[in-house]
């Protein structure tokens, strides 16, 4: 091999040590993108419509989707990449765990990907940044 070859071998290698911190940063904007496009449906990670609001709820004047009303909940979820390659998504409002597993006195109402596991939209959002990120190394 020449040694522009190894120059470019090595720029290549070094471009995709970059990948999964690259892949965690797109990804993270899409999953948000996808809360966000969720809360706006009323529907759970995986599409399934969140349970309707009650006859008395909407008698106070509340309209659907649930969880919408103030807005606070959906404006406090914060996703973003981790040290590495990882991703976290956080809620910064008391009553999200609440409707994320419901309770006696509440309906469930997923906002996040639970038991059923990572939902498919997000499997997608993290796969075409893997290619998008791996096409451009490979450059």
């Amino acid at each position: 091999m020449s040694f522009k070859g190894f120059q470019r071998l090595n720029g290549t290698l070094r471009a995709l040590a970059e990948v999964p911190s690259r892949v965690a940063t797109d990804a993270s904007a899409r999953i948000a993108g996808l809360i966000d496009e969720s809360f706006g449906a009323g529907t759970d990670p995986y599409g399934r419509p969140w349970a309707p609001l009650k006859p008395y709820t909407l008698a106070k004047g509340r309209f659907p989707p649930p969880l919408t009303d103030s807005g606070a909940m959906r404006s406090s979820i914060d996703v973003h990449p981790t040290a590495g390659a990882g991703i976290e998504v956080t809620i910064g409002t008391d009553c999200a765990t609440f409707h994320q597993t419901g309770t006696r006195d509440m309906v469930q109402r997923q906002i996040l990907p639970q038991s059923a596991g990572l939902a498919p939209s997000w499997r997608e959002a993290i796969a075409e940044a893997v290619r998008a990120n791996v096409a451009k190394a490979r450059r």
